[in-house]
């Protein structure tokens, strides 16, 4: 696997005149560039054209609102270098709904550090679901214990069953916030 191109040979770059992040996805689709992940000792893990990236986040949209998503809730998602971030940071773009990006753990202060972290982050965003990694799945369910009586979701990636977890949570905190 190769990475791919930073420049586009056809496409002309265009500068902060976008009225909408999807809006520039859409636009980035039209060329040959993308994103490339790397693992810590600099091997390619995977490689994902713009395109690919759009095509993904608009499956991912038509499940969030297949799901029961309603414009303007938001979506706690770590921010990882995982394909899963790209489908549902812009995936919930399309549907009308605002991610809401959280740091991953970095190691300093620990659990209990990432986890107060994670707790604030919720309560400050309002989110209504989360995806994550496999590996942050604990950390999100520790986090979310006291908003969702323990109902939280293990995704991986902007899947089915990811996003019927994120159901779950959804119907969790609305009825968390019920009067």
């Amino acid at each position: 696997m190769n990475p791919l191109p930073t420049r586009n040979s056809q496409l002309a770059l265009r500068r902060a005149d976008y009225k909408s992040v999807p809006e520039m996805l859409d636009y980035a689709a039209r060329g040959e560039t993308g994103i490339t992940f790397y693992s810590v000792r600099g091997e390619i893990l995977s490689a994902l054209a713009w395109r690919e990236v759009r095509e993904r986040a608009h499956v991912t949209a038509r499940r969030l609102i297949g799901a029961g998503f309603a414009a303007g809730e938001r979506i706690l998602i770590t921010a990882d270098t995982w394909p899963g971030f790209f489908d549902v940071f812009f995936g919930a773009q399309y549907a009308g709904l605002l991610p809401v990006p959280v740091s991953i753990p970095v190691g300093i202060g620990g659990k209990e550090a990432y986890l107060d972290q994670l707790r604030r982050q919720l309560a400050a965003s309002g989110a209504v679901a989360a995806v994550g990694v496999d590996d942050l799945a604990g950390f999100l369910a520790d986090a979310a214990r006291e908003f969702l009586s323990g109902r939280w979701g293990r995704p991986t990636s902007a899947t089915s069953s990811s996003l019927q977890a994120a159901r779950a949570i959804r119907t969790a905190c609305r009825s968390r916030r019920a009067p």
